[in-house]
């Protein structure tokens, strides 16, 4: 009675938990970031503001889950036997950038061979019992013994050679565990570099007349991150030419391992991942994602804000002069076409003696000794 007229407090009950350290808690933060958990954006408004503890607001490039949280949880736990984490924690621990697969946008540049695959998948899934159709991985896991065992891929396996007609083949996943692995053994003597080419990006001012509107110039924006020990260093490279060739990217490369090199002197070896440009016949699969999309939206959207208040952008000087006055995180320098013109010239020259060699779209990497 004395409880129901607040005369004296009720009894709360304390709910007690484990506390989770912050080891475990980065270890999250880790896997939510990695290329094969979660997928950069590329568009420069794929942000997200957060909102930090100091009241201080940072602006992140969104990534979006492959699986739902149920399936990333699972995936968490079967490589890390060893740490003991609730689901809830789990989803708890989620970077606020990190956002489920329903803010999924329209996506495109998805691998032509897969992507077919997956659609052929979906339509037969209600028709067959136990959802052996419900994903790709799923589906080539119950074809095969082991899906990540070489002789079962390639039909030399005597217990499963049988089940199927066609090969299959798992470079994709093997790519990502290999890069993985890279990136964790870096040091200032060996890095590693993922470089794509950002969306050509259109030159638009405020303001613009119609017949401005409708012949808009556009750039091409070369984009790499390296990974060493002591930091990462984040690059972007615009250009007049949206020729997107050997030429221009062999110039973007050299600009950047000679700027690297006077960021970190030591420096010997570097370990480079073309990501998905088909006629450069890098990665054909166009499987590439990864950090080096988020630069291009996040740097491009920076470059719009300033164009939006007024300040023109007409060639890639202007983009690069924006840029470098609204970010310092990120080295940006232009591709100027006395670049290019050297490096076709040095090219061409190397091409006339060069031998060709056969079957580089079933390469999927070269290593040199």
């Amino acid at each position: 009675l004395a409880q129901k007229y607040n005369l004296v407090p009720k009894p709360v009950q304390q709910r007690t938990c484990a506390n989770i350290s912050d080891e475990i808690k980065n270890a999250v933060h880790k896997f939510y970031l990695r290329d094969d958990v979660s997928y950069q954006l590329p568009g420069k408004r794929d942000t997200i503001v957060v909102k930090n503890d100091d009241n201080t607001k940072i602006t992140y490039q969104k990534r979006i889950l492959l699986n739902n949280l149920r399936e990333s949880f699972e995936l968490f736990i079967e490589e890390n036997k060893e740490i003991i984490i609730s689901h809830s924690s789990f989803a708890d621990f989620r970077p606020p950038f990190v956002v489920p697969k329903a803010a999924l946008a329209q996506r495109i540049c998805v691998c032509i061979y897969h992507e077919n695959a997956n659609l052929i998948l979906k339509a037969i899934d209600k028709f067959v019992k136990e959802n052996v159709c419900s994903s790709l991985q799923r589906f080539t896991g119950t074809l095969v013994c082991n899906s990540v065992n070489q002789e079962c891929m390639f039909l030399a396996c005597p217990l499963c050679e049988s089940n199927f007609q066609e090969k299959v083949i798992d470079n994709v996943c093997e790519q990502s565990k290999y890069f993985e692995q890279l990136k964790s053994e870096v040091t200032d003597e060996k890095v590693v570099i993922q470089v794509d080419f950002a969306e050509n990006v259109g030159l638009k001012e405020q303001d613009e007349i119609q017949s401005v509107h409708w012949n808009t110039k556009t750039l091409s924006i070369f984009t790499a991150y390296v990974w060493s020990k002591s930091q990462g260093f984040s690059f972007m490279l615009p250009s007049n030419d949206v020729s997107h060739d050997k030429f221009v990217v062999n110039s973007a490369t050299e600009i950047i391992l000679n700027e690297l090199k006077t960021h970190v002197p030591s420096l010997k070896q570097t370990d480079s991942f073309l990501m998905a440009q088909p006629h450069n016949l890098s990665n054909i699969l166009c499987h590439g994602k990864g950090v080096v999309d988020g630069l291009g939206g996040t740097v491009k959207r920076l470059v719009w804000s300033a164009a939006l208040a007024g300040d023109n952008c007409k060639s890639a000087k202007d983009f690069v002069k924006l840029a470098q006055q609204n970010t310092k995180k990120i080295i940006i320098i232009e591709i100027k076409k006395n670049d290019i013109d050297n490096s076709k010239l040095k090219l061409e020259n190397i091409f006339k003696v060069a031998k060709s060699v056969l079957e580089t779209l079933k390469t999927h990497s070269v290593k040199s000794n």
